[in-house]
């Protein structure tokens, strides 16, 4: 992935962080969130000084929120608070308390209602960022108004979605139309080798949302070579092009900031626009 001196210092000011500027300013706020089904989820919160909005950050189907801590530090740099709940379908639950990730569904969704009305509460006035990976950017695009059909979790505080990769298209549930009815900004960020054995075959699958949303400013990143994992940050120089590009989005939609967004000079990747 051929990217130049600016690409480069740009993609290093996108991941270093200063641990004497950032980590030592996070609070670590872990907490049980009661829900109406009687059951109770854990929360893995991080927060900042003066906090600029909040990210409601949904898992991969059977990851967990701390396997993705290098966003979470990005995001956290970026001045956000950052809450994102323990699903059931996690390999963290205790084997016989643990569910299928079709059977983790309506939980996932009583989850991120929660998790939403929760930072409605203790954020005040503060826009809210629905954000997850694979699985759990079904339920972020859910939070900004998609699949109004299956569950009314639609939060209007949610001013933005994030979406790394996507579940793309599941027989009786996701389909063309899907994503017609989202109200956020969207921005889906994929690559070319993000495919899912058993699941995701063709990576043009995870374009589904931003191809199915009408709300103007969305995007749709794709990044040569990128794959399912791209945001474990495990290969440095993609994962730093996500971020640059997923902080000119937030910057637009959540702090006002102005101009459009663009890549690098010489970056292996392509930026569509509604």
């Amino acid at each position: 992935m051929a990217l130049d001196r600016r690409a480069l210092l740009t993609a290093f000011a996108a991941t270093a962080l200063a641990p004497s500027l950032v980590e030592a300013q996070v609070t670590t706020n872990d907490f049980d969130l009661p829900l109406a089904d009687g059951r109770v989820v854990r929360v893995i919160s991080r927060n900042v000084p003066n906090p600029r909005g909040v990210v409601l950050f949904s898992h991969g189907g059977g990851s967990w929120p701390e396997q993705y801590h290098k966003m979470g530090a990005f995001l956290l740099k970026q001045g956000f608070a950052v809450l994102a709940p323990l699903h059931t379908d996690s390999v963290k639950i205790p084997e016989d308390k643990r569910a299928t990730l079709q059977s983790s569904f309506p939980q996932r969704i009583a989850d991120m209602a929660a998790v939403a009305a929760y930072a409605k509460s203790a954020y005040k006035d503060l826009p809210q960022i629905s954000a997850g990976h694979s699985y759990g950017s079904l339920f972020a695009a859910m939070l900004g108004g998609a699949l109004d059909y299956v569950a009314p979790l639609y939060a209007p505080d949610v001013k933005a979605v994030v979406c790394f990769s996507s579940p793309g298209a599941i027989p009786s549930l996701i389909n063309p139309t899907s994503y017609a009815t989202l109200k956020a900004p969207l921005l889906m960020e994929t690559g070319d080798a993000d495919t899912v054995p058993g699941f995701v075959t063709d990576w043009h699958d995870h374009l589904l949302p931003f191809e199915g949303t009408t709300v103007k400013e969305s995007y749709a990143l794709i990044i040569k070579g990128g794959g399912h994992e791209l945001i474990s940050g495990a290969d440095p120089v993609r994962f730093a092009l996500a971020l640059d590009v997923t902080r000119q989005f937030l910057g637009r939609e959540i702090l006002g900031s102005d101009g459009t967004i663009s890549l690098p000079t010489g970056a292996a990747a392509e930026l569509r626009q509604k």
